[in-house]
């Protein structure tokens, strides 16, 4: 990916995590916003690749669009940075809105 295309994706994240939030997301990415909320709680660092692992089949098969891999993806990135505070409010936040709808 071109830098200035991942710019504008960490933007565009950042921008939808701070204000607009996530909006409907698939059963899947319910899932996985579960498995990631549960790891972050718990700093489980070793569960981390076999999330993204899942994430990746699952983005692959067709059953999580391009933008849920990303947003769980960034999610697994702060998890490995160690931001776990980070990773485990924003997957709620992603769980929260389904609930909330």
């Amino acid at each position: 990916m071109k830098s200035s295309n991942l710019l504008m994706a960490a933007l565009t994240f950042a921008l939808c995590v701070a204000g607009c939030g996530y909006g409907p997301v698939s059963p899947k990415a319910y899932e996985h916003a579960k498995a990631i909320y549960t790891l972050a709680n718990m700093k489980a660092a070793t569960a981390i690749e076999e999330t993204e692992a899942a994430i990746t089949a699952d983005a692959d098969a067709g059953l999580l669009s391009a933008q849920e891999a990303e947003w769980l993806a960034d999610l697994c990135n702060d998890c490995r940075q160690g931001d776990w505070k980070n990773a485990q409010s924003a997957a709620r936040k992603m769980m929260d809105e389904q609930t909330t709808r």
